[in-house]
């Protein structure tokens, strides 16, 4: 009967393996050898495997004290090259995806890199502001407007009064909530923010303010005669002719924006027949009407003090409700926050001149 030769030898746990020497352990080895050890004998006495051992002997002459060799490794993706190529593309389409951005530079770089080279270049990856739709005109116009304004000081800003109307739905101004939690508890009931299905009650108000005074609030209910039963000019131009004689006064500027119940012919004849001073005011700025801060002011406050509206349904007392503490927290903003807002004008024109008419921050 034939033994089997064994062919596998029995594993040394000891021996260095899979890790690069250092300049010392090669050192070692060289020495060694050239006192005419020979490799299995090394490979005993240092613990290294044998392979290693006679590829560092063989590369000797190769290595300047022992260091390792250079590695060419896999070419190198950051290249100011391929830098600017990247930083190009994002300029051109800042809404680009990584996916899209790897396709349309044939490069293929990681998503660490990608992140690494951003933040180098401190460009931050941001959901896009909203902003009305602006044409190429409308920015003209804007642009003109300030430049018209932009030395007007709050003396002169004070005696406009701006108006507009707001349409208010229930819960719209609540924040963002944040919860301490585990990540096991992300789906717990009391981890949750719930909102409405579909619209929720909705009130359209008007309301103007100037220096650092407001006028009434006031409720916007539909025309009945009106196509689409809203807001129409006839209602608007009732509406001026009962706030009109309470806001106005020789020497103060009425301001409106664009609106089309606000460029009706009746409206321009009534304000034209009172000899009323009117602000020409420039195309899709809502940014410059100070007013619309105290929207914002108005929406979060009723949902922070109000919580239990979301609960009291429907009906038409909960419409009242609403109504009701919608003009109560109007009356209720300070004097000296309209008075803030009145003086962002001046910043307001120059933001605009430094945009070019284009969108601003405010």
């Amino acid at each position: 009967m034939v033994t089997p030769r064994t062919v596998l030898g029995t594993l040394d746990p000891n021996i260095i393996s899979g890790r690069e020497l250092t300049p010392y352990k090669r050192g070692q080895i060289e020495g060694i050898h050239a006192a005419g050890i020979s490799p299995s004998q090394i490979t005993t006495l240092l613990n290294i495997s044998r392979d290693t051992v006679k590829t560092t002997i063989i590369r000797a002459s190769l290595r300047t004290n022992g260091a390792s060799q250079p590695r060419s490794g896999r070419p190198r993706i950051r290249t100011p090259r391929n830098e600017r190529l990247i930083l190009r593309t994002l300029r051109a389409n800042p809404t680009i995806t990584y996916a899209q951005l790897c396709e349309q530079t044939g490069l293929k770089f990681s998503r660490s890199t990608f992140t690494k080279l951003l933040k180098e270049y401190r460009i931050s990856h941001w959901i896009a502001k909203k902003r009305p739709f602006l044409t190429t005109q409308a920015a003209k116009a804007r642009l003109q407007f300030a430049l018209e304004h932009r030395n007007w000081t709050y003396e002169e800003w004070k005696n406009v009064i701006f108006t507009d109307e707001c349409s208010l739905e229930r819960g719209s101004g609540a924040r963002r909530q944040w919860v301490y939690r585990t990540p096991q508890q992300k789906w717990d009931k009391d981890m949750i923010v719930p909102y409405m299905k579909g619209k929720d009650i909705t009130i359209m108000i008007w309301a103007a303010i100037w220096a650092n005074e407001a006028s009434d609030c006031v409720i916007l209910h539909g025309d009945r005669e009106a196509t689409h039963q809203g807001v129409s000019s006839r209602v608007y131009l009732e509406l001026l002719k009962e706030q009109i004689p309470r806001v106005y006064q020789p020497g103060r500027i009425f301001m409106q924006d664009n609106a089309p119940i606000h460029t009706a012919k009746i409206i321009q004849k009534y304000l034209e027949d009172e000899v009323i001073s009117v602000l020409k005011w420039p195309p899709y700025s809502p940014d410059l009407n100070p007013i619309e801060n105290l929207w914002a002011i108005l929406k979060e406050r009723i949902s922070a003090r109000y919580p239990h509206l979301q609960s009291i349904g429907k009906s038409q007392a909960a419409l009242d409700e609403f109504a009701d503490i919608i003009c109560k927290e109007w009356a209720l903003i300070e004097p000296e926050i309209i008075e803030n807002c009145i003086r962002s004008l001046p910043a307001r024109m120059e933001a605009v001149i430094a945009a070019k008419g284009w969108y601003t921050r405010y």
